[in-house]
């Protein structure tokens, strides 16, 4: 059966040794226990969250567990999480469950676990929402500033054992933050990681300071942030669910940028020295904004659709990189011996996404 495809950026997944664990089977004489006397899946029905309920027609009390190279006793040693991984304890290899208990678990996590990290969010997002929301009530003027656990562990592992040796204890060494710079493989991403919300970020900036401009109070102006609030959220897990639904990350990304781009042509092509609705007086003391740009700041919102126009560009590029890189490494497998392929995750010396077995999902 082969192992399941990429499912985000950097993924590990090994698809391409699949071949080579049918073959270690096969010439294997020893059996995997199981917490159930049973394999591993050999079928994936549709597995819904809370929210996407999948499909129905298939027998719960079914194995869930999919196939993994942690199945084959000669291959799961060289996948086998780091000791020091903080799951450690709840790794086994041999634990098998069914779908029934898969499921309750995602719901578990998607009603507790997932709800909480919202809060938590929330938590997190309310000194800088209040930050935002004081410069309505004259705040800047005041203070005298310028605008300027085991089915959960296993799941995941058996999804992407890269995942073991991972841990949030780990600190960040100079090696490794070196490493990170120079991996010329995810150059793009940072780039990505740069770029993609520039083109929003002086709107969103001034955006109390624009709705103050236009006359409004500021209880007027604290409630009609709400709306903004309230689209962007659904945006997002509605572009989440999409990529996730469709397992493509760059070309969802480019409906952001064109919903933006949109805007930023009307901001442009407007006079708002006329337009009270577009006025952007309050706009100073951005590097994008900038006072001798002022008042209808052309300068700005040219670099701000140039901005949108390139990182639309620039994903179908990365999306293209990405899938280059794959193909390249797969011809490199492809052309090793079954022989060469053992020696080659035996012994060789490549980590991370340089090793042959790691894919990009793009």
């Amino acid at each position: 059966m082969p192992i399941p495809t990429p499912s985000f950026p950097g993924s590990s997944k090994l698809s391409w040794i699949a071949p080579l664990l049918e073959t270690e089977r096969k010439g294997s004489t020893s059996t995997t226990s199981t917490a159930y006397g049973a394999t591993a899946a050999d079928s994936k029905p549709g597995r819904g969250s809370f929210w996407s309920k999948g499909d129905i027609d298939f027998d719960e009390d079914a194995i869930a567990t999919q196939e993994s190279v942690f199945d084959e006793p000669t291959l799961a040693e060289r996948y086998k999480p780091s000791p020091e991984w903080e799951n450690i304890h709840r790794f086994d290899p041999s634990a098998r469950w069914t779908w029934k208990e898969e499921t309750a678990v995602i719901r578990k996590i998607d009603r507790r676990i997932m709800a909480f990290a919202c809060i938590a969010f929330m938590a997190l997002q309310l000194d800088r929402a209040n930050l935002s929301q004081a410069l309505s009530d004259n705040f800047l003027d005041d203070l005298g500033l310028t605008t300027d656990e085991v089915i959960m562990v296993n799941r995941v592992l058996r999804d992407d054992p890269s995942k073991g040796d991972m841990h949030n204890r780990q600190p960040i060494t100079w090696k490794l933050f070196r490493q990170s710079l120079l991996d010329y493989d995810l150059w793009p991403l940072y780039i990505v990681g740069i770029l993609w919300s520039l083109p929003v970020i002086p709107a969103q900036q001034y955006f109390t300071l624009l709705l103050r401009d236009q006359g409004f109070s500021t209880s007027v102006t604290n409630l009609l942030t709400i709306p903004a609030m309230l689209l962007s959220m659904f945006s997002v897990m509605l572009i989440t669910h999409i990529s996730e639904l469709y397992n493509e990350r760059a070309l969802v990304s480019i409906i952001s940028q064109i919903w933006t781009l949109v805007f930023l042509v009307r901001l442009y092509t407007t006079d708002t020295t006329e337009a009270n609705p577009w006025l952007t007086a309050g706009m100073i003391g951005s590097n994008i904004y900038q006072s001798d740009d002022r008042p209808q700041y052309r300068r700005a919102n040219r670099l701000l659709i140039g901005i949108t126009c390139f990182n639309v560009l620039f994903y179908l590029l990365v999306k293209a990189y990405y899938i280059w890189r794959n193909k390249s490494k797969k011809r490199q497998w492809d052309a090793m011996s079954e022989r060469e392929k053992r020696r080659y995750l035996d012994e060789s010396r490549d980590a991370g996404n340089k090793r042959l077995e790691f894919i990009f999902a793009h």
